[in-house]
């Protein structure tokens, strides 16, 4: 649900996962749901949720270091199956890159030990996303709320997780960091199997948002909307994006 009263369901609470707090925030009173160890009814969080708020943002912490996931799931993923991805070494791509490298000691990370640590990355993202996320699915579907709800699914950033022979995040443009997910779902209200091929940024969220519920989008905004690629219109071809990263917006005292 899309409107003027937003929560951000952060980090801190693992919003919506058995064992954790879910935080809501609405109607100048905060509301707390505690969903118990395998237990926990997801839907009657969700229900308190989105009762109080018109737009609902989950963010969940996996996968992250350190990577994990419980043992039934990890025993799925073997490390003989993980393909190491090829590289190119660090220091020939320039110094920040190579300094990064060295500072984290990754030389000294061996095949296998990339191997294991891809293979717990993968059983996080199934334990710590897709378990958690299809949690959530199946409360608005039990709850009667789907057809009234756009559930959008992004990643704040992206993993290494081999390119470069390194694992986790740094402040550089590498595509591995920058390619993230945005997938887009709202039964009758989006194509099914739809894909899309233009060029997204965050900053298209909501104005993609406010287009798709009835909304005016305000003129100021950075971002554009996404609905009309959506729904399968083809972008101009020469359309770019601009993305930076660093430091030097910090001053001295920061």
């Amino acid at each position: 649900n899309c409107g003027p009263k937003a929560v951000d369901i952060g980090d801190e609470g693992l919003a919506l996962r058995p064992g954790n707090l879910a935080h809501v925030f609405g109607e100048g009173q905060a509301v707390m749901g505690v969903i118990v160890d395998g237990s926990g009814d997801v839907g009657q969080a969700l229900s308190l949720a989105v009762d109080a708020v018109d737009d609902l943002h989950i963010s969940y912490f996996d996968p992250h270091p350190p990577y994990f996931a419980p043992a039934d799931v990890v025993k799925r993923y073997g490390a003989a199956e993980m393909k190491v991805p090829d590289y190119i070494p660090a220091k020939q791509l320039g110094a920040r890159l190579d300094e990064h490298s060295r500072a984290m000691r990754f030389a000294d990370m061996t095949p296998q030990t990339l191997k294991d640590t891809m293979r717990y990355y993968y059983a996080g993202i199934e334990w710590g996303v897709d378990q958690q996320v299809g949690l959530v699915l199946d409360a608005l579907e039990e709850t009667g709320q789907m057809a009234n709800t756009i559930v959008v699914f992004t990643s704040d950033h992206g993993d290494f997780m081999g390119t470069h022979r390194m694992v986790r995040k740094g402040m550089f443009l590498y595509d591995s960091l920058l390619h993230v997910p945005m997938i887009w779902w709202a039964p009758g209200h989006i194509p099914k199997n739809q894909r899309a091929t233009t060029l997204a940024q965050g900053i298209d969220f909501f104005p993609t948002l406010a287009d798709m519920s009835g909304g005016d989008i305000p003129s100021d905004l950075p971002g554009r909307s996404l609905k009309p690629f959506i729904h399968g219109e083809r972008d101009a071809d020469d359309r770019a994006i601009y993305t930076s990263t660093g430091f030097d917006d910090l001053d001295d005292e920061q």
